[in-house]
């Protein structure tokens, strides 16, 4: 047929209707979003969250929550050496090696120091000249006393035997005072004496020993080394300080001074 136009074609897009695989896709996305925001899980410190029934609570570093009825007690540390009254640690705080300690004064000030000796177990009496001496020069010497090494050697027994002051007739033997104050409970730790009578100059506060040379014969037994029967002596030299001289205190090394033994600077 001449002249007649032909039909026109439409095109329709075709849309498959979601199926039901889709939507169960789409309903465990929105389900998940949901329960990350809700957290029903969780429990806020500050909002009273508390563990399960029988579970240990740990705070950082795995130590110990310190919930009421939960937390239990630290473990207490290592006990360190017991400062004395004076707020100054015990006179035989150490207990590695022998020393002679001696509580001075100068200038008013009161200082402690620790002298390492030593002793000789090959002395034939006070006056052998071999017997190590400790110079000990301060201005005022309230307490003289020896420390053992007694952390290194436990299980001995320390006992004091002899006691001299070198004087130029002989040796003339005293009677040790101790100072119950600085004095170890424990003789093997060691023992701190006070001025022995006659020769303590001064009174109460400034007691002190008189110059001089002063011999020391100790018994010691049991296991370890040194054992037997050891010498020291320490050299009390009263000095005399002025204001530009500052006090002393801490460790001094040994030796023995070319003084005579009753001799003092003061």
């Amino acid at each position: 047929m001449s002249g007649e136009r032909p039909p026109e074609i439409a095109l329709v897009g075709l849309r498959a209707a979601p199926g039901r695989g889709f939507r169960l896709v789409c309903l465990l996305i929105l389900a998940s979003l949901i329960v990350a925001v809700w957290k029903p899980w969780a429990g806020s410190p500050t909002q009273g969250g508390a563990p399960p029934e029988g579970a240990s609570p740990t705070g950082m570093l795995g130590q110990g929550s310190s919930s009421p009825g939960r937390a239990e007690a630290p473990t207490p540390a290592a006990a360190g050496p017991t400062l004395a009254p004076d707020g100054q640690l015990p006179a035989c705080y150490a207990g590695f090696a022998w020393s002679v300690f001696a509580l001075v004064r100068d200038l008013q000030y009161r200082s402690r120091e620790w002298m390492a000796v030593e002793p000789t177990a090959n002395a034939t009496g006070p006056s052998d000249p071999t017997i190590p001496v400790i110079p000990i020069a301060d201005q005022q010497v309230m307490a003289v006393g020896f420390c053992t090494d007694y952390a290194s050697n436990p299980g001995r027994v320390v006992s004091q035997t002899g006691f001299w002051r070198l004087e130029a007739p002989g040796p003339r033997r005293l009677a040790p005072v101790l100072a119950g104050d600085l004095t170890p409970e424990d003789p093997a730790m060691g023992m701190i004496f006070g001025p022995p009578p006659p020769f303590a100059t001064g009174s109460g506060e400034a007691l002190s020993w008189a110059a001089g040379r002063y011999v020391f014969e100790l018994s010691v037994r049991g296991e370890g080394a040194p054992t037997g029967e050891l010498w020291f002596a320490v050299q009390i030299i009263h000095s005399c300080p002025t204001g530009s001289n500052p006090p002393r205190s801490g460790l001094r090394p040994s030796a023995t001074p070319n003084a005579s033994p009753g001799a003092g600077t003061c």
